[in-house]
């Protein structure tokens, strides 16, 4: 897909969105800052106070020059981690053996590995051996947790979000259609008993649309939280 089909799908997605959570979820996913650049000179031509989605962008796109947001594909820039054997003045073996964690380790350190597992030992002892006696005690035991919902992968929560922004804009767009219909025939009545059921039809389709856009704000902010 080239540069210009692709800014111009990217623009027809965000540019219905008018809650600001909802249209950084959106441009987050987009990972070529070029795009995002371009994108935002389609809402604003550099003249009178720039749009809160101009901002935005730019807020996006000044966290990753300075290194704070990295998406897959993007082209910043990522501080590389030091190699083990430059931090620690130590060369690693290929394969590394109890033999040799033996004669390396420092015996601090060992010390503190053996005392978390001892401690990670005495927990997982306390812990049965109270729902142990409170089963004794014909107590009801603690009941479990919810399970935690899974977590969505960069491309999952992409996908995800095109696929819900795509409905939405679909939806808004029949909306806007038939509302603009029940006004135009509206128009064309002479008489307000003829004109009353369009303009009722018309307010009906208003509220659906409110509706609509509220339900696509509360989805987003749900995929929102799944992300990783």
């Amino acid at each position: 897909m080239s540069r210009a089909r692709k800014i111009a799908d990217l623009y027809e997605r965000v540019e219905p969105i008018r809650d600001p959570d909802a249209f950084r979820l959106v441009i987050d996913a987009e990972a070529d800052d070029y795009v995002l650049a371009d994108l935002r000179d389609r809402f604003w031509n550099g003249q009178g106070e720039k749009p809160w989605q101009v901002k935005e962008i730019n807020r996006l796109l000044t966290r990753r020059k300075e290194g704070r947001v990295v998406l897959p594909g993007s082209t910043a820039s990522v501080p590389s981690a030091q190699s083990p054997e430059s931090a620690t003045g130590l060369t690693f073996p290929e394969k590394v053996t109890i033999s040799w964690l033996y004669h390396h380790i420092p015996v601090p350190i060992w010390a503190t590995l053996v005392g978390l597992i001892i401690a990670a030992f005495m927990g997982g002892v306390t812990a049965g051996q109270t729902t142990f006696v409170r089963e004794l005690l014909g107590k009801e035991t603690p009941a479990m947790t919810t399970p935690e919902r899974p977590k969505l992968s960069s491309e999952e929560l992409k996908t995800r979000v095109d696929q819900l922004v795509q409905g939405h804009n679909e939806s808004i767009k029949n909306l806007y259609t038939a509302i603009a219909n029940e006004e135009k025939e509206a128009g064309q009545k002479y008489y307000t008993s003829e004109q009353q059921p369009h303009i009722d039809a018309a307010k009906r389709l208003k509220e659906t649309l409110r509706q609509e856009n509220e339900r696509f704000e509360q989805q987003l902010r749900a995929l929102k939280e799944l992300e990783q």
